[in-house]
Parts: C-alpha cells; structure tokens; sequence
C-alpha cells in the first residue's frame, strides 16, 4: 500500500507574517513521524492480508461468502493510527472496503534542493467477489504541508492530536466535489476552514514501499485559517 509524493509548486519565502512558532512547528513534525512509523507497521500487515488473494502465476485464489466476512474482520483489524473512516459493504457475492486514511508523504519537484515533509489523505479501496476477482488501489486525495499542519495546530481550539486528525476527515468527504469543480475552495472543519486547491499530480517518490501510485487528481491544502467572529 502506498504512501506517494507529488509535484507541487512553492514560494521560494515565504513572508515573516506567515512564518509560524516553532512550537506547532514540531508538534506537526512530531505527527508526520508517528503518521510515518504507524505507516510501515500498516502496510506490512495490510501486504500479508492481501498477498495471498491476489492471482500469481496459473494460480488465482476462489473465495465464498465466508472468506468475504473473514476479509472485512481482517481488514478492520489492521493497525489503527492513520485511519480517519472504513467502511465494509458486503452484498454476500461482493465485497467493498472503502478506507480514508493518512500516510507519509514528500512533495518533489526536479529542482529543489530538498523534498517537502507532508502527510497525504489517501482513500484505500479494496474488492472481492465471488468466485476470484481480487482488486486493492490506492487513491491520492489530498496532501497537507507542514506549513498547512502547523497552521492547524496554532489556530485550532482543541490542538490534541486526534481533533486534528478528525478535522483532516474532511478532505475525504470533499474530495468527489472538488475533483469536479476544480479551483479554490473553503471546506468547513472545526473552528475554523481548510483552503484548498485542486491539482494534478504524477507519479513521485515514496516514504513507503511498494509505491505504485501512476496519475490521480488531488488538491493540496494550503492554509487553516480561524472562524470568524
């Protein structure tokens, strides 16, 4: 399972106005690297899983509905942190898992002189049915900067890491619109509003392995900003 980068464009400084306290700084760094080790134990757990229902070879594994019900109770099983929502759909022929989660991430471009530390909210989709088909992707839906994470974690009231990880949930719930629309645009969260842009991104680099990640639409968040009044 995937933990992909994407080119993104950035100022070269950013203004003093914007620079935020080093405080909030490392608080976003510190969630980055528990995103990161939370990470590798989940994909690893999630390669076991899946491993063995995938075809190889002349070989192409057959399922029931028992191994659809025993699948959604595994796959719910796996390592929590990074989960934002999972959801099971299972018809008795045919299962769909549909999982919001955050991975690490580094945003690259061909000519900066060092990657930028983010986190990307990535939509995990995996399908069975019956008698053999097999399929598990992995979707980019948005990419959150450092810069973005500290603003969050200044500006919002509660500053626990699990209020700013239920405020990130929304990128997954406005993520069908925005592919649509495009441009600019406010997602409401706690206390405040996510400011996004849609983008196009390409293949990149991975924290994590077993990055297949091709082409997907995406949109980077830029800045938190208060509520008003």
């Amino acid at each position: 399972m995937p933990a992909p980068a994407l080119p993104q464009k950035r100022p070269d400084s950013l203004p003093a106005a914007s620079r935020v306290p080093s405080e909030h700084v490392g608080r976003a760094r510190l969630l980055r690297d528990r995103t990161a080790a939370a990470h590798t134990k989940w994909a690893d757990a999630a390669e076991r899983l899946t491993a063995p229902l995938r075809p190889r070879g002349d070989f192409s594994p057959t399922f029931t509905k028992q191994s659809l019900s025993v699948m959604a109770a595994r796959w719910k099983s796996l390592p929590e942190f990074g989960r934002l929502r999972c959801v099971a759909r299972n018809d008795g022929a045919r299962l769909q898992i549909l999982e919001t989660r955050i991975v690490p991430f580094r945003v690259v471009m061909a000519d900066w002189a060092k990657e930028e530390l983010s986190i990307a909210v990535t939509l995990q989709v995996v399908e069975m049915r019956i008698p053999a088909a097999f399929a598990a992707t992995t979707k980019l839906i948005a990419v959150i900067g450092l810069h973005a994470l500290a603003r969050r974690y200044e500006r919002g009231e509660d500053r626990r890491d699990v209020a700013v990880l239920r405020d990130l949930s929304v990128f997954g719930r406005a993520w069908p619109a925005a592919v649509r629309t495009g441009g600019d645009f406010d997602i409401p969260a706690a206390r405040g509003r996510q400011v996004a842009r849609r983008r196009h991104g390409r293949r990149g680099a991975a924290d994590a392995r077993r990055s297949h990640v091709r082409g997907v639409n995406a949109f980077a968040a830029l800045r938190h900003l208060p509520a008003r009044g």
